[in-house]
């Protein structure tokens, strides 16, 4: 990943938690510069490893946003999205901490910009509770995720793009 303008925190990963779930996520620390670039990876690591201890995206989410309140001296938060796709079922349970909208391109090739109930961000207030949901995904469908940077690009006339374009 190369930052647009400077060095920032944006971040995605996937794993497999077992041999039919994957986790998938994709999250922006707040601000940009040093103090975020050295955030994301706590982050990053802190939402794995409740990933491998709890197989719930609520449940994941509740541990980490706990954790990261803690660590959080300079009231740095993060906005993520976090899913855990059932590659048997197709089946993708999900947690949006105040991120973008995920798209899905279903297999007939229409866009839909699945505008979920967000939750609160991570790492801003302790014990706040998560909500989840579930997407199907059929055969041929594409996931898309991606951080404010793409709906904030700006044309020639500074212009932001937004998600129309």
């Amino acid at each position: 990943m190369l930052p647009a303008k400077e060095v920032g925190g944006d971040f995605y990963d996937y794993y497999l938690i077992d041999s039919d779930h994957l986790v998938l996520t994709i999250a922006d620390v707040s601000d940009k510069g040093v103090p975020s670039a050295l955030f994301m990876p706590m982050s990053r690591t802190i939402l794995k490893l409740n990933a491998e201890t709890y197989h719930s995206p609520k449940e994941i989410m509740k541990y980490s946003n706990n954790l990261l309140c803690d660590e959080s001296k300079d009231r740095m938060f993060v906005t993520a999205w976090l899913g855990i796709y059932e590659i048997s079922t197709g089946t993708l349970t999900c947690v949006n901490a105040g991120h973008e909208y995920p798209i899905i391109m279903r297999n007939n090739g229409e866009y839909e910009i699945y505008k979920d109930k967000h939750s609160f961000v991570l790492g801003g207030l302790r014990d706040v509770p998560f909500k989840e949901y579930t997407l199907k995904l059929n055969i041929g469908d594409e996931l898309f995720l991606y951080t404010d940077g793409v709906a904030e690009a700006t044309g020639e006339n500074d212009e932001l793009f937004g998600l129309d374009r």
